[in-house]
């Protein structure tokens, strides 16, 4: 996680899929992702320690993880964060997508 906020920090931030976010957390080559791997990944990117981020307040790992589809988290990540999708989008709206 500290990767992905020292590159926002920089100017250059880095999002991820939910694909490559379960294969980096589990260490793993699955290229399909189900529903149920996504939300084993997000289960534990909700649980890493919170970090400051300026433009967007405390985030967690989860802040990082959009689908594939439309480059945002997903819906369950509103109601938990401490911004709302437009201060996200501006804060991390272009950044790179791993995948």
């Amino acid at each position: 996680m500290a990767d992905f906020i020292a590159k926002a920090v920089d100017g250059d931030p880095h999002i991820c899929t939910y694909g490559w976010a379960y294969r980096t957390l589990f260490e793993t080559s699955f290229k399909k992702i189900s529903m149920a791997y996504a939300q084993k990944a997000l289960q534990l990117a909700r649980r890493t320690h919170p970090h400051e981020l300026h433009g967007l307040g405390l985030v967690r790992l989860d802040t990082f993880i959009v689908s594939k589809k439309n480059g945002f988290p997903g819906d369950g990540y509103w109601p938990i964060a401490h911004h709302d999708r437009e201060e996200w989008d501006r804060v991390l709206g272009n950044a790179s997508i791993l995948d």
